[in-house]
């Protein structure tokens, strides 16, 4: 899936899930919900535990819908 791809879910379905758990099968859980619930898309934040592996299992189990990650300038007020 390019950019493109991506895009044209987001805007199809109007919203962008963001994930931000205790947990790394807390993220699995909501990401499983999600796909059954007919959203393809989530951001899972740099915030959970172990999130690179956390993103590496959600592409081996769900497949990469275009897994990466961006850094903030500023810092996260949270």
């Amino acid at each position: 899936m390019d950019k493109q791809d991506i895009l044209k879910i987001i805007e199809r379905i109007g919203v962008v899930p963001v994930i931000r758990a205790e947990s790394p099968d807390n993220v699995i859980r909501a990401v499983e919900a999600l796909v059954e619930g007919s959203i393809p898309v989530a951001e899972i934040t740099m915030k959970v535990p172990d999130a690179v592996k956390v993103i590496e299992r959600c592409v081996a189990h769900f497949g990469d819908r275009g897994s990466g990650y961006f850094r903030s300038r500023q810092r996260d007020p949270c």
